[in-house]
């Protein structure tokens, strides 16, 4: 089960998989719409990490930080995502697919 369809399920609803190329567009658009620079940047290099380590292994580091072994998608889902999601809402706020709309509503 991917992270996506694990998601899906605790949602009720199907979760795509979208890739972020962390450009230039990308990054003034989430600029425009409100998102500090700072902020972006620090997305755009997150992402560009995430692109560079690919399907890499997981190492020992949330095994000896946590003291636990990692987590499946599933279980975060079941266990996390799961008890902020309710009726249609994320901690009280409608799920939309984004926009100028969503931020309002969620503000």
């Amino acid at each position: 089960m991917t992270g996506s369809d694990a998601f899906g399920a605790v949602l009720g609803n199907p979760v795509r998989y979208r890739d972020i190329v962390p450009d230039a567009e990308w990054q003034a658009g989430l600029v425009r719409t409100g998102s500090s620079a700072e902020h972006v940047a620090g997305l755009a290099a997150l992402y560009r990490n995430y692109r560079a380590e690919a399907e890499s292994e997981l190492a020992t580091g949330i095994q000896e930080v946590l003291g636990r072994p990692p987590r499946s998608a599933a279980d975060f889902a079941s266990d996390v995502l799961a008890r902020g999601f309710t009726g249609g809402t994320w901690r009280g706020c409608p799920v939309l697919e984004g926009g100028e709309e969503a931020r309002q509503l969620c503000t």
